[in-house]
């Protein structure tokens, strides 16, 4: 079908920014932003859902004219050849293989790859630095940085890790730089996502967060998505209106599953040969549950965690999200085995292939559903109903933070690059990822970009993933699977995840 308009323009003007600093970098053998080159005039515009606050660049000029030199963007400093090496978990692209971290080698045309490539030579040159990169594959960076920690070593500059995977001990024993006091570094800024800072934060400790330099932050964003040729077909309207005035909520949803769901075989069971409302698994009822403004862990007015004080909203949320995914015909979990579905389908599959209207996942699955014949569309995850001043994406617990370890002899120089490779992926990879990537080539209508828009200003990150709290969410999502009353099951375990939360706490310094 054709593409609409504005993803047309989007796509054409950064293949033309990628191609001309592409072009630029294979005629010199470098990219650099000498006075004899020509890559000074490499111009791009500025993003307009951007708030940029870059201090050290010509913010005037940036007013007046929206554009940028990506060239002379980071200001020229001479750091004399320092090193930053990454220590990196691997992170399998759900299907694709390892997903892109810090470092290429060199560009090979894919538009991801080749920002990535830009971004890192433009800083390499203009801060006088080298990039390198280790990416663990047998996921064990944690690992691997606490024995280097243990030994004095200061190979690695900076751990990029699984969010569950460790770093949450790792900073209760002390192994990371608290980032709040991290001389040099920038927190503050748009490039450095705000609601992880704002997540991961207890009081004034801070010791991993997310940023526009690293992309897993945006493939591990809860979202749903919805095939429209079913929602046409089915002579219902398309949902986003309802989500831009407020008023994608739960029952609104569960209207649509219902329209959707039918026993094909009228056989009297829900099984893999009938039509279904959605389909997900498990992890869903932790997506869901954050997307109705609710959490297992809230906060007292101090801004510290609490586990078991929760409003009688929650509770009236927890219903609701059971009758959404345990109505019959509403909700396939493949993890119930359902009839008929083979041991080894990912939910993703029967939405493939017409056999539900909803599939909540994550963003990175948009390149599978590519394959897809009807088309698709995606919207943030309901609100519990209209009073909800806003919609919540959850981030899932895969996603790669930033950790900076205590070993570290050169925190200024280590926060200067890390700035500049963020300050300069907003306006290299990002676009490639957004632009070209997804509006290019995946998504179908402008309407799901502006989708996109408000699932990414409403990311939410769960700290009980970080820090593991007496597994927490395992211990909630398997209650829910069984309809499990959750009073009983947050009484029940208020005493150890409290003890969990103030050892927390206790390493830290902090009290209630």
């Amino acid at each position: 079908m054709p593409k609409p308009k504005r993803m047309l323009l989007s796509i054409l003007f950064i293949f033309i920014i990628l191609l001309a600093v592409s072009l630029s970098a294979c005629s010199s053998g470098n990219i650099n932003s000498d006075s004899n080159g020509d890559n000074r005039d490499i111009i791009i515009d500025m993003p307009h859902d951007q708030n940029q606050d870059t201090d050290e660049i010509d913010e005037t000029d940036q007013e007046q004219t929206g554009k940028v030199d990506i060239m002379t963007l980071v200001p020229q400093q001479n750091l004399d050849g320092f090193e930053i090496k990454f220590l990196t978990d691997i992170v399998w692209d759900w299907d694709f293989g390892p997903m892109h971290m810090e470092y290429v080698e060199e560009q090979n045309g894919e538009p991801v790859n080749d920002a990535f490539y830009i971004r890192n030579t433009i800083i390499e040159d203009r801060l006088n630095i080298k990039i390198s990169e280790k990416v663990c594959m047998a996921n064990d960076a944690p690992a691997q940085m606490k024995k280097q920690i243990t030994a004095g070593n200061d190979e690695y500059n900076v751990l990029i890790a699984q969010s569950w995977g460790g770093p949450g001990a790792m900073a209760m024993d002390g192994y990371f730089v608290n980032l709040y006091e991290m001389p040099g570094l920038q927190i503050e800024k748009p490039w450095w996502d705000q609601h992880s800072i704002r997540d991961y934060s207890i009081q004034n400790h801070l010791y991993f967060m997310t940023g526009d330099y690293n992309l897993i932050n945006n493939d591990a964003t809860w979202m749903l998505y919805f095939n429209k040729t079913m929602t046409q077909n089915l002579g219902i309207d398309m949902p986003y209106d309802f989500v831009r005035n407020g008023k994608w909520t739960y029952d609104k949803m569960m209207e649509y599953q219902k329209a959707a769901a039918r026993d094909v075989d009228g056989d009297g069971e829900w099984t893999a040969a009938d039509i279904w409302g959605q389909v997900t698994h498990t992890q869903h009822y932790t997506g869901i549950l954050i997307a109705g403004g609710e959490n297992l862990i809230t906060r007292d007015g101090n801004g510290l965690p609490l586990y078991g004080q929760v409003s009688e909203r929650f509770y009236q949320v927890y219903d609701k999200i059971i009758d959404m995914m345990q109505t019959p015909g509403y909700t396939m979990n493949i993890y119930l085995n359902i009839k008929g579905l083979p041991a080894d389908k990912h939910a993703t599959y029967n939405f493939l292939n017409d056999e539900a209207l909803f599939c909540p996942e994550i963003l990175a699955h948009t390149r599978r559903f590519r394959q897809m014949e009807s088309d698709f569309g995606v919207l943030p995850h309901p609100k519990y109903d209209e009073q909800q001043p806003e919609y919540h994406s959850y981030v899932l617990g895969q996603v790669t933070v930033t950790c900076i370890p205590i070993t570290n002899g050169n925190l200024e120089k280590t926060a200067t690059v890390l700035d500049a490779l963020g300050m300069l992926s907003v306006h290299t990879i990002m676009p490639a990822y957004y632009e070209v990537s997804y509006i290019g080539k995946f998504f179908r209508d402008d309407e799901s970009i502006d989708m996109i828009d408000i699932i990414r200003t409403s990311r939410e990150y769960n700290i009980a993933d970080a820090y593991g709290w007496a597994n927490i969410t395992s211990t909630y999502e398997a209650a829910a699977i069984k309809a499990t009353p959750l009073a009983a099951v947050l009484e029940k375990n208020a005493d150890k995840v409290n003890a969990a939360i103030h050892k927390t706490l206790d390493k830290f310094e902090i009290s209630y």
